[in-house]
């Protein structure tokens, strides 16, 4: 059969029934072999019509090897049958067991489907293929089991399914069957889902092209919009965005084209009507002297020439143009909010995108937006997942904005308020988050000159709270340097000296204090003359920070010397206990700087004797490199 086929296209002429009917004849008992079934069409494609083709592909491919409904596609499309082409990929994705023998991975056989409905949207749409159906449950998937496909009512209920397909519960093996084939669409759901990296964009611009080629610019635009509201990638955005602005470009590139061939049409026309009426001009002087001559001085009404209707087209143009520019500009304008848009999406709980939304409305001077994007970043921003910044910089931002920009200082406070308590209205991770809140919030009154109320926050900050009234955020307040070195300070400068005395103990007592917060309470204590408590403090200090701690160094310099200024010489004995102490616990390689001052106090104060024994001592305890120092 495939030699006689073979030689009736090769030596007779082409005619259709007599190809038609031979292959009618061969591909009942022939057409089984998937080799030679179709080596006639295969062999001559160029001499038998396009029907006769598509119709034995056709037959080939639905009743004998379902894997060369491929082949019969891409036949279809090169024969220019482009809605019947699209049908057929659609039918092939829907088919879960599909395996193409040219190698085409399911990808591919989306893009191509796509390529062809963009390009040919009128084939398409007569065909009766629903594009934008298939694009949108291709990104939107539904989960449901209840789920219909895109152009009816689906069995399965994953939303993948572009043509109804009948359903069949004979018995009990069909519904075994079919809980199969249900595991295998999902499981090519996942697989497309995962895939969508490289193609969400693709698809998202294909389809708003589609709509472009049908003359539905304004839905292409819906489209644009759209997608770049439900991408998450930046790469898909970009191709979505460039795709967007070069449709603006080209749309005012053909309004401009079109005003310049009407101007010439028009200037055309200006000469034509310009000799029009240098004719009209010289009959109507001949007509005027007859007129004269026959004694009618007949005034004829002349018809006004207006030309309001060209205005008019002239000026709907112009506005068409200056829309076509604004939505150009406007979308330029608009391109960091929407990238910033996409970045939030792919990471809701990045602090600096939301603070990098709020500076892009501010540069806007759109303050509402940048005060309500703030409002929904608390809701969206999760402590324990935040990165890149502090949920705190959040709210410090949006109180700043209440009180810089709209000078709306009570607004600021409440915002503080909503954190700054025993139970916070946002679970912050760190202690140090809520205590950057705190702090923010003094300093604001301090700003405006509210010093009772700045102190009173700053005590409140640290105070002891009930284990029942608190968190474990609001518990670790206590140990805040932030705060204490802020009530501190205030507490100095404004408080009274018994409630800076008490902040001090109570610091000490929790045993928070460092080195530093033991010199400035002994200077303090100094400046005040309480000498004596000066020195408990130091002892303190001492007890917290003693040798080999770096801190017990730098306190026993400054409790010797306060010492030794404060009585010069006069309480030799306890100031001779003190060196001794000092240098019972030092370790030897800081042993040094004691010893010298040792010498120098029994040289002034006491017995040269004494200070030559101290001086010996050193030199068999220091470390060697030191002895001739």
């Amino acid at each position: 059969w495939s030699e006689y086929l073979c030689y009736v296209l090769g030596k007779l002429p082409p005619k259709g029934f007599l190809m038609n009917r031979q292959n009618q004849k061969d591909l009942g008992p022939v057409v089984r072999d998937c080799k030679n079934g179709l080596l006639a069409t295969e062999r001559y494609p160029y001499s038998i019509p396009p029907e006769t083709v598509l119709r034995v592909l056709r037959r080939y491919a639905h009743y004998y090897n379902p894997t060369a409904r491929e082949l019969l596609a891409n036949t279809a499309y090169d024969l220019g049958r482009y809605g019947e082409a699209a049908a057929i990929y659609c039918e092939i994705l829907n088919d879960v067991d599909f395996l193409s023998i040219e190698g085409t991975s399911r990808h591919e056989l989306w893009i191509k489907l796509a390529d062809i409905c963009t390009e040919h949207p009128e084939d398409i749409s007569e065909s009766g293929v629903d594009f934008e159906g298939i694009v949108r449950v291709v990104l939107k998937p539904t989960s449901s089991s209840s789920g219909n496909s895109v152009q009816g009512g689906g069995s399965s209920g994953f939303g993948w399914e572009i043509f109804d397909e009948e359903k069949n519960n004979a018995d009990t093996n069909a519904d075994n069957e079919e809980k199969e084939k249900h595991q295998k669409v999902k499981q090519q759901q996942e697989q497309l889902q995962a895939s969508l990296g490289e193609m969400e964009g693709t698809l998202w611009t294909k389809l708003a092209q589609f709509h472009i080629r049908m003359g539905e610019f304004e839905l292409a635009r819906s489209i644009y919009e759209e997608a770049m509201e439900n991408v998450t990638r930046v790469r898909d955005f970009s191709l979505i965005f460039d795709g967007y602005i070069k449709f603006e470009e080209g749309v005012i590139e053909a309004m401009m084209e079109l005003m310049n061939e009407e101007d010439d049409v028009s200037d055309d026309e200006e000469e034509k009507q310009d000799e029009n009426e240098k004719k009209e001009k010289k009959s109507e002087e001949d007509e005027k002297d007859l007129d004269i001559l026959l004694g009618d001085d007949g005034t004829k009404s002349k018809p006004s020439n207006s030309n309001d209707d060209d205005e008019d087209d002239e000026e709907n143009m112009n506005a068409d143009v200056e829309l076509a520019l604004a939505r150009a500009e406007n979308l330029m304008n608009r391109r960091p909010l929407l990238l910033n848009y996409v970045l939030l999406r792919q990471n809701p709980h990045n602090v600096s995108e939301w603070l990098k939304r709020t500076d892009l409305y501010l540069k806007l001077e759109q303050t509402e937006q940048a005060i309500a994007s703030l409002e929904e970043s608390f809701k969206k921003v999760d402590a324990k997942k935040s990165m890149n910044g502090s949920p705190a910089e959040l709210y410090k931002t949006l109180a700043n904005l209440y009180e810089e920009k709209l000078k709306d200082i009570e607004s600021a406070r409440s915002i503080y308020e909503r954190v700054c308590c025993q139970i916070p209205q946002f679970q912050f991770r760190d202690p140090d988050d809520l205590a950057q809140c705190y702090a923010a919030w003094i300093e604001m009154e301090l700003r405006h000159e509210n010093w009772d109320e700045a102190l009173s926050i700053a005590r409140r900050s640290v105070a002891h709270v009930p284990p029942s009234n608190s968190t474990k955020v609001t518990k670790g307040l206590i140990r805040s340097m932030r705060l204490w070195n802020l009530l501190l300070d205030l507490e100095e400068s404004l408080g009274a000296i018994q409630t800076c005395k008490d902040a001090y103990n109570r610091l000490l007592e929790l045993k928070v204090a460092t080195p530093v917060h033991v010199l400035n309470f002994a200077s303090f204590l100094l400046d005040k003359k309480y000498f004596e408590e000066s020195f408990t403090a130091y002892e303190r200090g001492l007890d917290m920070f003693s040798f080999p701690h770096p801190g017990g160094k730098l306190l026993w310099k400054e409790y010797l010397n306060a010492f030794d200024k404060r009585y010069q010489g006069t309480k030799i004995h306890r100031s001779r206990e003190l060196f001794d102490r000092c240098l019972e616990s030092c370790p030897p390689e800081d042993a040094s700087d004691f010893f010298i001052l040792y010498g120098k106090f029994e040289e002034d104060y006491g017995l040269t004797k004494r200070a030559l024994g101290v001086y010996e001592r050193m030199c068999v305890v220091v470390p060697a490199e030191e002895k001739f120092d």
